[in-house]
């Protein structure tokens, strides 16, 4: 792997402000059979754009309501499971570990990653909408409601 200096450093929005990255780097992405050129910025995640992905790489995404997300082009299809409601793809070294870390956690390295990220966020999550014309037996009276402006 080569890490280059870009010429122009740029200001890239996350979500926790903006950060301005100086560096890249040439990655393969094996899973999605991709070279990618990779933004680095010190202690953040790595993460994909889908826009780019579908725009320059040619690939469609679709999400259907109980399937995991899917990455498609042509006849290639990757998956890509969600967890807390974000869709991810397994690096190919992951894949070799062991379901559980080596530490006495049953969790795998990724849902440790993931739980980490979510720390004190789990209640900005909202909860499923309730299916019109589907009853589930459960009164609506219970769900929590919005504060009214004006």
């Amino acid at each position: 792997m080569t890490i280059e200096d870009i010429e122009v450093p740029i200001p890239i929005e996350t979500a926790n402000g903006e950060v301005i990255v100086s560096q890249r780097c040439r990655v393969r992405v094996v899973e999605l059979k991709l070279d990618i050129w990779a933004y680095l910025h010190e202690d953040t995640v790595c993460v994909l754009s889908l826009g780019l992905l579908v725009d320059r790489a040619g690939f469609s995404y679709s999400w259907k309501p109980g399937k995991a997300p899917e990455l498609k082009k042509g006849s290639f299809v990757v998956q890509c499971p969600a967890h807390y409601n974000v869709p991810f793809i397994y690096s190919s070294h992951a894949r070799g570990l062991p379901l559980a870390c080596p530490s006495s956690s049953s969790a795998s390295p990724l849902q440790e990653i993931v739980k980490d990220e979510m720390k004190g966020l789990e209640d900005l999550i909202p909860p499923v909408p309730k299916l019109e014309g589907k009853d589930d037996g459960a009164s609506g009276s219970d769900a929590p409601r919005r504060k009214q402006r004006g």
